[in-house]
């Protein structure tokens, strides 16, 4: 008797305990001041980690080109190419490197007979280096490549000195710029051409040279 008196009472105090520890355990959850903490650690470890990904996106940003800058594209032949070497004319690298601060600026030069080697041709692009980025500077070998690539880029602004591309591309641009050697050539050639004698009513602005019509542009983005 006494042995099984003795098990019930260890029976009992065994259910005391378990009940004991589980009314703990549930006034530990359901504490409101333990749960109100934890979720705030919760919230300032999520700012921390939102405020992370902003400073970050902000970074990532500033090495990106921005997507509101108009896009202008040149066609620098016969005009900052000298012929003779292909070496950029060193006065206009100012030019370039303002332009390519305030637009999305793209390069396009047409490949001669010459350059028909990669290292010929990779010389003539590494005279862009640290003024354009190296993708938006572009060599071609035919007049009907140079176009089909103008046409791809869809600039807002193109300086064009050839008056056969500009025939071929004022049906698809709204505001082409040119010389007034352009526009000299186009009257003289267009006495045979009809087609190009109508490109003079398209929006075309003429300029005494290059360096006005960069003023020109570069003040038309101060109004934007």
């Amino acid at each position: 008797m006494i042995y099984i008196f003795l098990v019930m009472i260890l029976v009992t105090v065994a259910i005391i305990v378990i009940l004991l520890q589980t009314k703990s355990t549930t006034i530990t959850t359901q504490n409101p001041q333990t749960a109100t903490t934890s979720l705030a650690q919760k919230t300032n470890s999520e700012k921390k980690y939102v405020e992370s990904l902003n400073v970050l996106a902000k970074i990532t940003d500033t090495q990106r080109p921005s997507p509101h800058k108009p896009r202008l594209s040149l066609t620098l032949n016969n005009l900052l190419v000298d012929d003779s070497n292909r070496i950029i004319n060193s006065q206009w690298k100012e030019y370039i490197a303002k332009l390519s601060q305030a637009f999305d600026l793209h390069i396009i030069l047409k490949g001669t007979k010459d350059e028909n080697s990669q290292s010929q041709q990779n010389a003539l692009l590494d005279q862009f280096k640290g003024l354009v980025q190296s993708h938006k500077v572009i060599l071609c070998h035919t007049e009907e490549g140079m176009i089909a690539i103008i046409r791809q880029i869809k600039p807002r602004f193109h300086f064009e000195n050839n008056e056969f591309v500009v025939e071929r591309l004022s049906q698809h641009l709204n505001h082409i710029l040119g010389t007034n050697q352009l526009k000299e050539n186009i009257l003289e050639n267009s006495k045979n051409n009809t087609k190009l004698a109508n490109i003079l009513n398209h929006n075309i602005d003429f300029f005494d040279n290059f360096d006005q019509m960069c003023s020109h542009v570069l003040n038309l983005t101060k109004f934007n």
